[in-house]
């Protein structure tokens, strides 16, 4: 991707839509860690609905979990606990059409997240920006654990962060504090 940046201060999102590998990083991120872990949960209407076989009273309220969804390895495949971009770049357009079917972040059809479209534009911007003028690296001592109050937050994630400088790095910071290593 800093191949294809170049030393370029801001990028427009029209040019980070012809990036594929940055798009299934954002796929991949958004379907190992979506933001809410609990189920998506809905009323099934008037009359009942059968779902996978199983039928469901009208009233009886149901609710997928995208968590669990994303970690189905009918769809996915058996690593699905790896972060994996490459899996969305597959030629298998069967296999594509049904991963995509599946990847709900911002829940899905009538009931999908308003916020969807400007929050995977920010991605878009956001994500080569940082890759363009920092680099990361986790510090050894990482205690990463997620804690889950509707909306899913990850805790205990440090990592160091140095400013890239036309190609070189310039400084280091880890966790929000000076780095005296």
């Amino acid at each position: 991707m800093l191949a294809q940046l170049g030393d370029v201060d801001k990028i427009p999102f029209k040019d980070t839509q012809s990036m594929p590998y940055l798009q299934a990083c954002i796929k991949e991120s958004l379907r190992l860690h979506p933001a809410t872990g609990l189920p998506l949960a809905r009323v099934v209407p008037e009359g009942g609905a059968t779902i996978t076989g199983t039928f469901f009273p009208a009233g009886a309220i149901v609710g997928v979990n995208s968590w669990v969804a994303h970690r189905n390895p009918d769809v996915f495949g058996p690593d699905t606990d790896e972060f994996r971009p490459e899996r969305w770049l597959t030629t298998d357009k069967e296999k594509l059409k049904m991963m995509d079917a599946s990847w709900m972040p911002f829940g899905a059809g009538s009931r999908t997240c308003i916020g969807k479209n400007i929050s995977l534009l920010e991605m878009n911007k956001l994500v080569p920006t940082l890759v363009n003028r920092f680099d990361f690296s986790e510090a050894a001592s990482c205690n990463v654990h997620m804690e889950n109050y509707w909306l899913v937050k990850q805790k205990g994630m440090i990592c160091k962060v140095a400013l890239r400088h036309m190609g070189k790095v310039r400084g280091q910071r880890q966790g929000g504090f000076d780095n005296e290593e």
